[in-house]
């Protein structure tokens, strides 16, 4: 799986993602995610990086992270793959690629931009059809944000900071039109390359 340097930025925001080689299931089952999320913890330390907000979906998941110092991401992220892979073959007793190729990643250049994709992000369950409700999804930030949910791998006082409650978060969280859903999916995932 070739990793090549990108640059990051301190104190900028990034995307990142990434989905199953061949499309094929990355989560199995609940330890499975539960395993990915402890890995995130090491391999992304909250002195260096902060995680605004991610959704762990069967097949992909997705990161919203704010680089608190320099440090080397594409490196932490090889580790996080490399870590997660071989505990999944040797779960499974399988070998190979686990992710399509290198994670993608997208600077965040501005707050709308920022508040699009938490609200994108927060809502992949639901489209999936996995769940009926965001605070459903066990796998997501979602839960965090409304502050049910103790233990927290995210970071969201930043993006709630931006409205004037919980409540106002909550009504613009499920704003999210599935015509727009889809097209923010395709926008990132192009079905020729994904």
């Amino acid at each position: 799986m070739p990793y090549r340097n990108t640059s990051f930025t301190p104190h900028h925001c990034y995307h990142i993602y990434n989905r199953g080689n061949h499309r094929e299931t990355v989560f199995i089952e609940e330890y499975n995610y539960i395993h990915f999320l402890r890995r995130l913890r090491k391999y992304l330390p909250p002195d260096k990086i902060t995680i605004l907000a991610y959704c762990l979906m069967p097949n992909h998941y997705h990161l919203l992270i704010e680089i608190r110092e320099e440090c080397d991401v594409s490196n932490m992220m090889k580790n996080l793959i490399i870590s997660y892979t071989k505990a999944i073959n040797l779960r499974y007793n399988v070998v190979g690629h686990l992710f399509q190729g290198r994670f993608h990643s997208k600077e965040v250049d501005s707050e709308r931009y920022l508040l699009t994709l938490i609200r994108y992000i927060h809502n992949n369950p639901v489209a999936a059809q996995l769940v009926s409700k965001r605070e459903e999804w066990k796998y997501s930030s979602y839960a965090e944000y409304l502050g049910i949910r103790e233990n927290s791998i995210s970071s969201p006082g930043r993006v709630i900071s931006l409205f004037s409650s919980i409540e106002e978060f909550t009504v613009f969280s499920e704003g999210l039109p599935m015509k727009e859903h889809r097209a923010m999916s395709s926008a990132l995932f192009p079905r020729s390359t994904w």
